[in-house]
């Protein structure tokens, strides 16, 4: 089966994975202890065939399936768990995880051989965490896809005392040496393509397909001249494509619950330091038309308000400011942040400078769209924007927290079903979180850590912490929060017995079929 892809990997490795893109193919060869329901998104069941977590929420332990191999023939025990978590805190990455599991931090930095928390047991079917505190969402903060220590450890020892290294150098982040999922890898051709062949050893039975093929870069055409077996096309696309295909292939409309795209200010740009001032963030919210932007998704589009998605059973729409297309309220925010109108109908900022900055996104239909409206609707309301097309790896790499380069950008999350938003919008993270703006409000802090840390962790008690962060979130403005968008793919009549489901990309591909 050929598939496409719509930007190169920038890693195979999980461990270091903060885009969908990588994930969507590593997610065929690497999986997590629990398994995602495709519907809804709750946990369930997969590698670990049970889990129990204490009354007091401190301890949880997971049961592994009995006789689970790697696609090596290497048997898989706890400890390619405890090898994941442990090159994860050298790393100095997980979010949160130094704050839930007991030891994690003492090992991060080098203090202890080992996470006091984690132990294996039972012939390394049993794996036991312990926690330094409650966490509310522990289930989905422990779920971490597993590596296989036999081949990595080469590389990397994970029992070294303040060791220097760590996974990041090693080569097989970009070859995956054994399989746990569907697939195993065989060979990938740089901004290319990445081919996998069956795992005749996957815990759910031989998939039926031979092998899947990544074709960087494929699109509508891609799928006309016959390359991939679907492609993900855009609304004003699916009558032209339909034209060409006939009966050939079927339209199928995906919902994507947790995904979003929005605009990030950056607030602590040294080139844009009006970013800073709330009513600037405002003003740029009030000064693009979204409503416009989605009559070219007619269907499809759906606007977002603030962090957690409408589908979310922490969302309250109530209250929240809908931003509606206001060219007049722009500029009177504006003006009342300290800006004054130039001659050249730019605005310039309490210093003087002209209100000029750069907007960055990656090559994409629907960004590039984004992107042509910002500039327009912007130099409206007395805003100058600089447009910033680059390769996906180079906007990953500049859009860092604390990189004061960088002033705004288009972006997407696609989150956890879970609703904790620790990592995305906590102001104690620095470098290791997707605190992409550097946005820091104590309220916001102490909502997301009600929501994650309880006490209390009922819905109830979450959904009114959440609440509160999301109508803080909308105010401060730290994000243009534009839209979700459901996925529209074309798919070969020879695709057969294929699921799309809204919470999994690859739902049953174990018995997908595909016909001569």
């Amino acid at each position: 089966m050929d598939v496409p892809l719509s930007s190169d990997v920038l890693t195979l490795q999980p461990v270091l994975t903060t885009d969908e893109t990588s994930a969507r193919v590593w997610s065929l060869i690497y999986l997590p202890l629990l398994d995602t329901d495709p519907d809804n998104g709750a946990l369930r069941p997969g590698l670990a065939e049970s889990y129990v977590v204490s009354a007091d929420g401190k301890t949880i332990t997971f049961t592994l399936r009995p006789g689970l191999v790697w696609s090596d023939g290497e048997p898989i025990t706890g400890d390619d768990y405890v090898y994941a978590l442990d090159a994860l805190a050298r790393a100095k990455k997980g979010a949160g995880l130094e704050d839930a599991v007991a030891g994690y931090r003492e090992y991060a930095i080098g203090r202890s051989d080992r996470i006091a928390g984690l132990s294996v047991s039972d012939s390394g079917r049993v794996i036991q965490v312990s926690l330094a505190r409650t966490f509310c969402n522990v289930l989905q903060l422990l779920n971490m896809p597993l590596l296989p220590k036999h081949s990595f450890v080469h590389d990397w020892q994970d029992r070294v005392l303040r060791s220097t290294g760590s996974l990041e150098q090693s080569p097989l982040n970009n070859a995956p040496p054994a399989s746990v999922g569907p697939f195993q890898f065989l060979k990938r051709t740089p901004a290319v393509d990445i081919t996998l062949v069956r795992n005749d050893r996957y815990y759910k039975g031989p998939p039926l397909l031979d092998r899947v093929v990544f074709h960087v870069g494929a699109d509508a055409a891609s799928f006309l001249r016959g390359e991939v077996t679907y492609a993900e096309v855009f609304p004003d696309e699916v009558a032209r494509v339909r034209g060409f295909v006939g009966k050939s292939a079927q339209l199928v409309q995906v919902p994507r619950p947790l995904v979003y795209t929005f605009i990030g200010w950056n607030e602590v740009s040294t080139r844009a330091p009006w970013l800073a001032d709330k009513r600037v963030r405002q003003a740029l919210s009030y000064g693009l038309d979204v409503e416009g932007l989605l009559q070219g998704f007619p269907g499809v589009g759906t606007r977002v308000y603030a962090h957690t998605p409408s589908s979310s059973w922490a969302y309250d729409g109530a209250g929240l400011n809908a931003y509606k297309y206001d060219k007049t309220k722009a500029k009177q925010l504006l003006e009342e942040a300290g800006a004054t109108m130039g001659t050249d109908g730019i605005y310039r900022w309490r210093d003087g400078r002209a209100m000029r900055m750069r907007i960055e996104t990656n090559n994409g239909a629907v960004r590039r769209a984004v992107l042509g409206n910002a500039v327009d609707e912007y130099r409206l309301i007395g805003i100058a924007i600089d447009p910033v097309v680059e390769p996906f790896a180079t906007l990953i790499a500049r859009v860092k927290p604390g990189n004061k380069d960088v002033d705004g950008f288009i972006h997407g999350w696609q989150l956890a079903s879970d609703p904790d938003a620790y990592g995305f919008w906590h102001s104690g993270l620095s470098t290791d979180s997707y605190n992409l703006v550097s946005f820091a409000n104590a309220e916001v802090d102490r909502a997301v850590e009600a929501g994650r840390n309880g006490p209390d962790c009922s819905d109830a008690a979450r959904k009114s912490a959440y609440v509160t962060m999301n109508r803080v979130l909308n105010d401060e403005a730290a994000y243009a929060f534009l839209f979700s968008t459901d996925q529209l793919f074309f798919v070969s009549s020879r695709l057969q017995d294929a699921e799309f489901k809204p919470y999994a990309m690859w739902t049953n591909i174990e018995r997908w079929r595909l016909l001569p």
